[in-house]
Parts: structure tokens; sequence; C-alpha cells
């Protein structure tokens, strides 16, 4: 019989008994090392007590040592995140949250309800209302029209979408579906969607929202909100518009680097705090941005938006928040309030805008107005995260970065079963901090080097990355003849190539056949997003269209379905490139294959 070990797939899962061993003695090889957290925790591996270890928050003090803690909470990320623990009913922990957030945005919408009716609301808080409500009219500008939004279908699932056939096509094959509010503009919708409406004779659904959860941790779910078909894009471009004009006030939501620079700063000199907002998409109550926001801006994102939702059993309830998880502004929405009452907060203590960055509910402000802002937050209905807020000490966290005295001490957090892919994850990102696996490194490279070769870093979890040039490791680095493609990209420099290993999704061929009608309109809604990779145009021919290529002054048609065909397949086989919504993909499982990238000199050495 062949070893197991040399059979097994990157990707594929391994049973429960060998992962959870695997993770115990990981666990119990940081606990050992983890200072004055080390006596409980090796106990609490030993027995096995996932709950305890799932439950713990470190307290950080500055007589740690910083690798001791890293090692601390490695030890706990093996486990606080693992969705394959059965520690409780992690649906109904959702609902129940869900059901308090509701109850959270109730009280605030009742409040605000009545200081507006007294006519106290534009006074209250020391008129922070009036401030923030100029603030957010500066920075939105001008509203745009539903037909002035960048169209794009999002990769989640939609109202009458199923869960593995999320896709673009698919959802262009089912009736549109969108809420009653939303269908008061319909018509405007079937001459800016003409070609989408005309493959289901301009018939659409009136539905309502699904309250849905996905994995989060090993307590509880996240609770999202399954939106109409039609709702999704028209949100995702009101979320496009409102990024491009937070980035005019220095708002960037295409990047996390000034939240980890502030973040890094503030763990050293403690005049930078980093805040988290529990529960922030949920608790954005449907009053604020009612009296917060320019009413033409507040009318167009209440068309959008779901107020009604089916939260299972039949039972429907009309919702106090104004958007949740799964709405394609909310990110944006929330930011933009956040953003928009610090800048407020910081004039009125003279702070340095460059000390300001926001990032959804990860926000980042000068210390001397940090209790200011978190008492004008608790005014707008929104609560501090007190376990992951830090105002004090040596530590701040944010968007991802953990940083203890200036050092990154961020676990890898073990999501799910291990996977071969997942060990050199676990290789990668350790190499990346503070090689806290040190003295099992040579023991994990060997477990995986059979299938993952070794590769410079920078390039992600397909190689198991080095820090320099190895000439024990020469077999991974081989000179190449510049291709056409490599040259337009990288110039007439000389390269090297390495190998990679990147997924590759199980494919039914058949499913393609299902697709017919939809793939007539399919390319033009592409081809409008994005220009095709052959130079030429669409041109109308009888009662279709066709694709008018252009080869070296020789013209010729090609039709939408071929063009489809062929555009599919190259993406397909794009080795960079995961297609998981592809209507070729059979969800749940994934193939590997492995394939050559092309390195510029002067990286590796």
């Amino acid at each position: 019989m062949k070893d197991v070990k040399v059979t097994r797939k990157p990707y594929d899962l391994w049973t429960k008994y060998e992962s959870d061993l695997f993770t115990r003695r990981l666990a119990y090889f940081c606990a050992q090392r983890s200072g004055r957290f080390s006596d409980q925790f090796c106990n609490w591996v030993c027995s096995n007590d996932t709950e305890a270890l799932c439950t713990f928050n470190v307290d950080y003090r500055y007589s740690d040592n910083p690798r001791e803690l890293a090692y601390a909470r490695q030890t706990l990320a093996f486990y606080s995140k693992d969705a394959d623990l059965e520690l409780c009913d992690t649906e109904k922990a959702m609902k129940e949250s869900f059901i308090k957030t509701e109850m959270q945005c109730k009280a605030t919408n009742k409040r605000w309800s009545s200081l507006f009716h007294n006519g106290t609301l534009e006074f209250h808080c020391d008129s922070i209302v009036f401030k923030l409500r100029r603030k957010i009219y500066e920075i939105l500008g001008d509203c745009p029209t539903l037909d002035e939004l960048d169209f794009a279908f999002g990769p989640g699932v939609n109202v009458g979408v199923k869960k593995d056939e999320v896709s673009s096509r698919w959802k262009l094959r089912v009736t549109p579906t969108h809420t009653d509010a939303l269908g008061k503009s319909m018509e405007m919708i079937c001459r800016d969607l003409p070609h989408v409406f005309s493959l289901h004779k301009g018939v659409s659904n009136i539905v309502v929202g699904i309250l849905r959860s996905v994995a989060k941790n090993a307590l509880t779910d996240r609770s999202i909100i399954i939106e109409p078909t039609l709702h999704t894009p028209y949100q995702k471009g009101v979320g496009s518009c409102m990024k491009k004009r937070l980035l005019m006030f220095g708002c960037n939501l295409r990047k996390q680097s000034i939240n980890h620079r502030l973040a890094l700063r503030g763990s050293k000199d403690g005049e930078i705090v980093t805040l988290d907002v529990r529960n922030a998409s949920n608790t954005v109550a449907l009053l604020v941005p009612y009296h917060l926001f320019p009413e033409d801006w507040f009318n167009l994102l209440d068309q959008l938006r779901t107020p009604v939702i089916d939260v299972g059993g039949g039972k429907k309830i009309e919702l106090e928040m104004f958007s949740s998880m799964g709405n394609g502004f909310t990110f944006e929405l929330e930011s933009l309030i956040f953003y928009a009452l610090a800048l407020v907060v910081a004039d009125e203590y003279q702070a340095s805008l460059s000390d300001i960055s926001v990032y959804g509910d990860d926000i980042v402000i000068p210390r001397n107005m940090a209790r200011r802002y978190i008492k004008c937050l608790t005014f707008l209905g929104f609560e501090t995260n007190v376990k992951k807020s830090f105002l004090s000490g040596p530590f701040r966290e944010s968007c991802g970065c953990d940083y203890f005295l200036g050092t990154d001490i961020r676990p890898f957090y073990k999501k799910g079963r291990w996977t071969k892919a997942r060990v050199v994850g676990l290789l990668n990102h350790d190499a990346n901090h503070l090689d806290l696996f040190d003295d099992l490194r040579s023991n994990l490279e060997l477990a995986v080097s059979d299938v993952f070769p070794y590769g410079p870093k920078g390039y992600g979890d397909g190689c198991i990355q080095l820090e320099s040039y190895d000439p024990f490791l020469i077999h991974w680095l081989r000179p190449c003849n510049r291709t056409k493609k490599q040259q337009y990209v990288h110039g007439q420099r000389d390269g090297t190539l390495f190998d990679f290993v990147i997924k590759v999704p199980l494919k039914d061929f058949e499913r393609y056949q299902k697709l017919t009608i939809e793939d007539s309109v399919f390319p033009l809604y592409t081809i409008a997003q994005k220009p095709p990779e052959i130079p030429g145009y669409l041109r109308r021919k009888g009662s279709g269209w066709v694709y008018m290529g252009d080869d070296g002054g020789r013209r010729y048609f090609i039709s939408l379905a071929e063009y489809v065909k062929s555009s599919v397949i190259l993406e397909m086989n794009d080795d960079l490139k995961d297609r998981e919504t592809d209507p070729y993909v059979v969800q749940g499982g994934w193939d590997s294959k492995k394939v050559s990238i092309y390195e510029l000199p002067g990286i590796l050495r």
C-alpha cells in the first residue's frame, strides 16, 4: 500500500482525527513557550478543553516578552476561529446576536425620534449632529441617478439563485428579483438593462430578503441578508461612488496600509489608539442616515436597501437597521459615518488628519480625542468593542495587523481542517513574522515538500517561501527564454522561472449545456465593463449581435456564443486565477496543478 502522505493532494482534507491530533501537537509546542500563560495553556491543550481556549482573552502588559506573547496568541489561534469545532449551536448564537442588534437599533430609532420631535436633536451632544451632517453633505456631494451607477454583479448568493450557481451567467439566467420599493423605478431599470429583461420578456418578481449565516468562529456564525438580484449590482454601484468621494477627503478604502502604519506607531509611543465597533454593519439604525444624509442620497439608499426579510419558518420582519452584511454599500456607508465623525471630532481637538484612518469598523485616531469620539459613537447607537479596542498599553490591532511594542505578533488562524496547503500557509506566515516554529520547520517542510516546491517571498502560498536564494535548493530556480507576453509585461530584462502550485476548481463541463440563451447577453454585460482581449467591436447582425474582430487588417465575425465559450476557457486556464463561481465549477472541491512563475532579476539575491 502506498504511503498516505505521498498520495494525498495539496487541498485534500485530512481526517478529523489526524487534523485534531496535529493541532494539539502544534498548540502544545506553542503553549510550552508562552511565558506566564504556559502552565494554564498546557493543561487546557492536554485536556482538550477547546471551550476555554476559544473564550480566553489575553491581557497585554509591558513586562511581557513579544515572542512569548506571540506563542500565547498562536496557541489560542489554533482554536478560536476553527469552524470545524462543535462547541455550540453557532446558527442559534447568530440569530440571538441578530435579534440583539435589532433591539439595539430599535432603541436608537426610538431615542432619535423622541429627540427630533421635542426639538433637541440638533443641540444634543454639543451639536454633533449638525456638524456631522454638514461634513457628510460635503463628502457625498451630488447624488447620482440609477443609470449613472456602475453595474456589476457580486460574487455572493442572491434571492432566487442557488448557492452553487452564483456566477454572473447564472444570475442572468434566473428571473430578476427586487423589492417593492425598487419596483417603482422598474421602467428606468428596464431601459438601463434592456438585454437582461429581454431574456425574461420583461417579467420580474417582488421578493423580500432572507436571513442566512456564514461561518465566523467556533462560538457563533456571522449573519448576512441575501439580497434580490437587481439590488446588489446597484448597491455595489453606490458603494463604488461613496468610495471615490471618500478618497477625495483622505479616506482610502482600497488599501489598509495606512491603518497598519498608524497602529505600529501607536504600539510604540501610545499616541495613536485603535477602536473596533461591535456588530457595526448591523447597528446602523434606520433614523441615523435619515437625519444625517442629504434627502436625495437617503432616498436613493432607501430605495436600494431591503427593508423586509424572512428570518425562517415563514416569519417576516421589518428591519430596524438600515442595512447589513450582504448589502453592497454597507461597508462604505459605515466607513463614511465613522470617518466623517472622526473629522468632526478632530476639528474640535485640532488633531492632525494624517493621524486618522478608517477602514470599515477599524478606526485609528489620536489618543487625546478617543474619549470624545467613543461618546459620540454611543450617541449614534454604536457600541465600542472593549475587547478589540486599545486606548492604552503597548498593543494595537487594526486591519489584520497586531503590534506589541512595534513587533507584529499576528498569529496564524486555523479556520478549518488541515490540508497540506494550509500547512504551507502556516509556514509562510511564520516565516514572515517571528519564526515561532523554527525548531519544527524542517519536519513541517518535509511533510509538504513532496507536492509544494520552494520559491521566493511575495507570491503567496503556492510555494514554500524562502528568505533568500539558497544554493542547496537551486533546482527551483532556472533561467528562461522570454516569451512575447513576458517581454510585454517585464521588458527586455532576463528573468528566471520557479514552480508554483495553484488551485484548480473541479469542473463539470456538462453544466455548461444548461447555459444557452443567457450567453447572448453575458458578453454585452462583460464588454461594457471590460474591453475584450481581441481588438474589435460589437455589431448588430439581423436580430442579434456579433463580435467583429480585427486581426492584422483581416476582419472576421465571431458569434456571441463562440466568443463567450472561448473567453471562458481562456479564463479557466489562467494560471493565477481561481474561478470558483464559473458555471463549469463543481462547488466544494479543489484540484491543483504546478505552473511556472516568471521572476525578475535582482529580487532573489
